[in-house]
C-alpha cells in the first residue's frame, strides 16, 4: 500500500482515524504488510500474518508447501523486513504509530459523536476538520502533498488555544488558533481546544 512509504502510510492511517465513522484496518495494515497481488481475487489480501522473520513468517511450523497461501517473501514487503517482531517497541515504527493513534482516537469521542466541519485552509493540499461535542473541540489537519504546507484555523467556533494530541513529529507545544501551523511532507496534527477533555 502506498509503495511502502512509511510517511504516507502514517498520514493515511491518521486521516482514516480522523474521519467521521468507525475506522477499520485489515490485519497486517498496522505494520504495512501489504497484499500478495500474485494471488487470485480476494486471496491477495489474505496472506499469512507476518509475525517474525522466522520461516513462514512465524505463522506456521508446517512446510511451506503445506500453507494454504504463501507468505510474502520478496520485495520491500518481504516478511523478513516487515513483521511484528521487528516493529514491536521500536520507536517510530508503523506499529508504534498505530498503537498511539488508536489510543488517541479512543480519547476523542468528539470524532465519533460530534458535528464535523471542513475548515477552510490556504493550502489546497491540506484537509482540516473540526469536531464539536458537549462543549469540547477537536481539530485535525492532514497534508496530502509531497511538499510542506502551513495552515491557520480561522473558523469562529475554534477555541483560541490548541493543545497537541497527536502528530507526525511529536510536537507538544500549545499554539494559538490564528498562528500558522507547519505541516511537513505528508504531515498531520490533531489538537484539542481549551486543554484536556473533562
Amino acid at each position: 500500500m502506498l509503495g511502502g512509504d512509511v510517511r504516507r502510510l502514517k498520514m493515511a492511517h491518521s486521516l482514516m482515524f480522523a474521519l467521521p465513522g468507525t475506522p477499520v484496518d485489515w490485519y497486517g495494515e498496522e505494520i504495512g504488510m501489504g497484499d500478495d497481488l500474485g494471488q487470485p481475487e480476494r486471496n491477495s489480501v489474505r496472506a499469512p500474518m507476518q509475525w517474525s522473520d522466522k520461516p513462514n513468517a512465524g505463522f506456521s511450523d508446517a512446510p511451506a508447501e503445506r500453507l494454504i497461501r504463501p507468505v510474502i517473501a520478496d520485495g520491500e514487503l518481504d516478511y523478513r523486513k516487515v513483521n511484528i517482531a521487528a516493529q514491536r517497541d521500536a520507536p517510530g515504527s508503523l506499529m508504534e504509530h498505530m498503537q498511539r493513534l488508536i489510543r488517541t482516537r479512543r480519547s476523542c469521542p468528539e470524532i465519533g459523536w460530534g458535528e464535523c466541519k471542513v475548515l477552510p485552509t490556504e493550502a489546497a493540499s491540506v484537509l482540516a476538520l473540526s469536531y464539536h461535542w458537549r462543549g469540547q473541540t477537536v481539530v485535525t489537519a492532514h497534508n496530502l502533498a509531497d511538499k510542506p504546507a502551513e495552515v491557520r484555523f480561522v473558523a469562529k467556533d475554534i477555541p483560541p488555544e490548541l493543545t497537541p494530541l497527536f502528530c507526525f513529529d511529536d510536537e507538544r507545544r500549545r499554539c494559538r488558533a490564528e498562528e500558522p501551523v507547519a505541516l511537513d511532507v505528508y504531515g498531520f496534527r490533531w489538537f484539542r481546544g481549551n486543554g484536556e477533555r473533562r
